[in-house]
Formats: structure tokens, C-alpha cells, sequence
């Protein structure tokens, strides 16, 4: 009766496995998954693709009491996939992700909130001239909006809204000495401002070159009436 109990109680010893969690790490990184048995020596083994993997330079396995871990080095896109903790009764399955490094710039970048990487600029111009105004989003798909004096502006005849990329530009045609004022760019939480002078050098040439005018008229006259 004693041997028969002892066979029993060694064949009803199962041992089990806790649900391992899934791990998703950034490539080139090294990769942790767990397995924990419910006992001190069971031993495991892991397969991927129902192949069994042995230590090297890519795979390691290590024992920590009940916890078994299996560290996969400098992990790469195609180390996707599941990946099975089997004791001989009972298997578990660990699902790895690993996400590339451009891919997680892009996420991090989509995250951030727009900014300008260069700056709006005060800017000089002539009357009659025309001007353009430059800056640099960090980012696209972000909705635009030009303004003067904290006036909204739009596009027409006088002002031609350009992009390139996040490259943005505002270009004011035919400039006035009412043109002058406090142009910015905003893109969503981000604002850049600069300032338009438009010099009247225009309207002072003429003004001289009506001086010259009118005295060469009166030297003239002057002239034909002493003779």
C-alpha cells in the first residue's frame, strides 16, 4: 500500500505554468520572457516554430527558482512571433513584438506637438515692391493660418500662401506703406511673429523727380520771356 500511494502521489504531481505576459521591446534591445513553474526544479524548454533553442549568442537561458527566463540579444523585426515554454506536461505560449527604431520615430515625432524649427524673420521692402515672409514646421498635416496685426488672412491677389514640405511662405504683392505692421504663423499651439516695414522710397523719387520737373519748366519760361 505505501508503494502504491507513492506511485500515485508522483503520477498526480503535475506541473503547472502561470500565463506568461506578452513583451514588445524596441529593436536592438534584449528581449525577457518569463516562465514560471509551479515548482522549484522542474526544468523547461523553449521552441519557436516547434523547434527547440539552445543557448548561443543570439538565445540564453537562465533558471531563477521557479521563474525560467529566455533572453533573446539584439532583437530584430523578425523576432516577432510566439514563442513556447513547455515543461512535458503542459506549454505555454509568449508572444513577442519588436518594433523598429523608424518606426518608433515616427510615433514619437506624430506624438509631439507641432513647433518651428526656424523662425519667422523681420523683413524690409520697398513700396510698390513685394516681400515674403519664411518658416519651418516640424511637422506636416498641421492646419495653417497666416495673420496681420492678429488678423486673420487669406489667400487672393495680394497675399499667395505657398508650402513645400514645412517649408511655409507668405507672399505680399504690390506693398503698400499699409502694409507695414505684425505678421505671424500659426500652427496649432505653436506661433512665430515678425514684423513688415515698407519703406515709401518710391513716393520720394518722384516727389523729388516732380521738383526737378516743375524748376526746369520755370527755367525755360524764364528763358522765353527774356528774349
Amino acid at each position: 500500500n505505501a508503494v502504491t500511494n507513492f506511485l500515485l502521489n508522483i503520477h498526480s504531481h503535475r506541473n503547472s505554468l502561470e500565463k506568461p505576459k506578452d513583451v514588445a521591446v524596441i529593436e536592438g534591445e534584449t528581449a525577457s520572457l518569463c516562465c514560471t513553474t509551479s515548482d522549484l526544479t522542474s526544468l523547461v524548454t523553449w521552441r519557436r516554430h516547434q523547434v527547440p533553442l539552445q543557448n548561443s549568442d543570439k538565445y540564453e537561458m537562465q533558471k531563477k527558482g521557479k521563474v525560467n527566463l529566455l533572453l533573446i540579444h539584439d532583437v530584430e523585426p523578425q523576432d516577432t512571433g510566439s514563442y513556447i515554454c513547455d515543461t512535458g506536461d503542459e506549454q505555454s505560449s509568449v508572444k513577442l513584438t519588436v518594433t523598429g527604431k523608424t518606426d518608433l520615430t515616427s510615433v514619437e515625432t506624430d506624438e509631439l506637438p507641432p513647433f518651428f524649427q526656424e523662425e519667422l524673420q523681420n523683413v524690409e521692402a520697398e513700396e510698390g515692391g513685394s516681400a515674403s515672409l519664411y518658416c519651418e514646421l516640424s511637422k506636416l498635416g498641421v492646419p495653417i493660418q497666416w495673420k496681420k496685426d492678429r488678423l486673420p488672412l487669406k489667400a487672393c491677389r495680394k497675399y499667395e500662401m505657398r508650402q513645400d514640405g514645412c517649408f511655409l511662405q507668405l507672399y505680399i504683392k504690390e506693398l503698400k506703406l499699409e502694409d507695414s505692421g505684425t505678421y505671424s504663423c500659426q500652427a496649432g499651439s505653436a506661433e512665430t511673429v515678425a514684423s513688415l516695414r515698407v519703406k515709401g522710397v518710391s513716393r520720394t523719387l518722384r516727389v523729388i523727380s516732380d521738383c526737378k520737373f516743375k524748376m526746369e519748366n520755370k527755367k525755360i519760361a524764364s528763358h522765353w520771356s527774356l528774349t
